[in-house]
């Protein structure tokens, strides 16, 4: 390139980042004389031209490296590149559209972008080439799956389009990348595709994809990837929905099916961990629960109310990928299982549950779970902790593991000591959370706790035995309309059977 070019070329960059930074984050516009303004913009430009132009050899032999690369390549390897990329840069802007909530200045921006753009150009070239192999071995399967894909991410575009219509309860803002970064991330991804390009094949050339597939990652995600992808959509669906069901200004609980999570709310997020009911049906749910919510809070510099979004919403993506893999197992067949892991995902149920702040989704995670190592005939240790997480977390959904267990292994010896095995761990870890959570909820051992539950006690008649019938043949397959009512808390209640006023939801 002849040098009055890259004079010019380092000349319009110098212009172009200077007049980024300085009317982004240096305060251009306030506080300076017209003389001010010019040389806060033309010494910061001169500056990063000369750095520019003499960086420039670099960059040139990285650009030229990458053409010639994709020349040399055929067409399907080059349309696999450029795919990968565009599925990186796509990943990276929907993630940095969230983390620039916390992290707010242009080097840490900068970071973020460098290392989202090298692990997605890997996963997205992996990922292309793993579709590609698929589509030709199954053609019929490949379309199906396909199509069950952009549905889920047209359902996901629709929620975000819908939330944007509320604005008092859905914020646009944490989704969306601030306007200040968005010439930075335009820049830097347009940059991402040589860099990948040459950097993949340096990799190839060490043989590094050769040694990485020997490994245990590589067999899981190459085993599980369809499974993966599935979950991975589903947690941006349930991500979106909890922003909203979850919003601060439900202060109170009852609002959504008869459901807590305002009180969980503050008990997982804040140091307030009393439980406000003094139930001790959640023997040790706070040991299960609040650790790893304040583990994902430290990448969020301490924001614990979207640490718990983000962990509820990764626990209902979780149950789709077990019982994807569940059904996978069963069936020998990946388009199946994905399609009727999807029923599960996109069940009312676990659209409500696997994104409100509740103990209902981590339960429903431990059971299926349960079943799976049931069904892989993992040994007994594995099935007591299963076991122990269930009975932690509500100690009454423990009878469904009981009977799946002499359902599969119907031996009473066996039941026994899983029960018993199951239960001395469960005192002794309840004790561990009252050390570490002091005064969290009372003993589920000592008799008069169990007098809380006396408010949860209404009569018994014949509504409630229809409303049986109801939810396990009906309610069950497909929710009927919810039945609404007003009188009893400051927001509009969501019910399908509501027992303090005999009332039941109809179709």
């Amino acid at each position: 390139m002849k040098p009055t070019l890259k004079i010019l070329i380092s000349i319009a960059a110098g212009l172009g980042v200077s007049a980024f930074f300085v009317s982004q984050f240096f305060g251009y516009y306030a506080g300076y004389s017209l003389l001010d303004r010019s040389f806060l913009f033309v010494i910061p430009a001169v500056s990063i031209a000369i750095c520019f132009y003499f960086l420039f050899p670099f960059f040139e032999k990285l650009i030229n490296e990458g053409k010639q690369l994709l020349s040399d390549m055929e067409g399907g390897q080059r349309l696999r590149f450029v795919l990968g990329w565009l599925f990186s840069t796509f990943v990276s802007f929907c993630i940095l559209g969230f983390l620039d909530n916390y992290y707010d200045n242009p080097l840490s921006i900068f970071i973020w972008i460098v290392l989202l753009q090298s692990l997605g150009g890997l996963a997205g070239y992996y990922i292309i080439g793993r579709v590609k192999r698929f589509a030709s071995k199954n053609n019929f399967d490949f379309t199906l799956g396909s199509f069950l894909f952009l549905l889920l991410a047209a359902f996901a575009a629709s929620i975000f389009l819908t939330g944007r219509q509320l604005p008092q309860l859905f914020a646009v803002d944490a989704f969306t990348l601030s306007r200040k970064f968005l010439s930075l991330f335009l820049i830097l991804s347009l940059f991402a595709l040589p860099i990948q390009v040459w950097g993949i094949r340096k990799l190839h050339l060490a043989q590094a994809f050769s040694k990485y597939k020997e490994t245990k990652f590589y067999n899981f995600i190459e085993t599980n990837l369809a499974g993966i992808l599935l979950a991975a959509l589903f947690f941006c669906i349930y991500l979106l929905i909890a922003s909203m069901l979850n919003h601060p200004r439900f202060d109170v609980d009852d609002v959504f099916f008869d459901a807590d999570p305002f009180n969980w709310k503050v008990r997982l997020t804040t140091d307030a961990w009393r439980d406000y009911y003094w139930r001790s049906v959640h023997p040790f749910a706070l040991l299960l629960l609040k650790p790893p919510i304040d583990l994902i809070g430290l990448f969020l510099k301490g924001d614990k109310l979207w640490s718990a979004y983000i962990f509820v919403a990764m626990t209902g993506a979780f149950c789709v990928f077990v019982a994807w893999k569940y059904i996978r197992q069963i069936s020998g067949n990946t388009v199946f299982a994905m399609l009727t892991a999807s029923l599960l995902g996109l069940s009312t149920s676990h659209l409500v549950f696997g994104s409100l702040m509740e103990t209902y989704i981590f339960l429903a995670a431990s059971l299926l779970v349960f079943h799976l190592l049931l069904l892989e005939e993992r040994p007994f240790s594995s099935l007591v902790v299963s076991g122990l997480v269930t009975i932690g977390l509500t100690y009454t959904n423990f009878a469904q593991n009981v009977i799946a267990l002499f359902t599969v292994r119907p031996n009473i010896k066996l039941i026994f000591r899983y029960v018993a095995t199951v239960v001395v761990f469960l005192v002794l870890l309840s004790l561990a959370n009252n050390l570490l959570y002091p005064e969290s909820q009372p003993f589920f051992f000592v008799p008069s706790a169990l007098q809380a539950e006396s408010q949860n006690l209404y009569p018994f008649n014949k509504l409630r035995i229809l409303a049986l019938l109801k939810l396990f043949f009906f309610h069950n397959v497909v929710a009927p309309t919810p039945t609404l009512h007003t009188n009893e808390i400051p927001f509009i209640q969501f019910r399908f059977f509501k027992p303090e006023i005999n009332s039941l939801s109809n179709y």
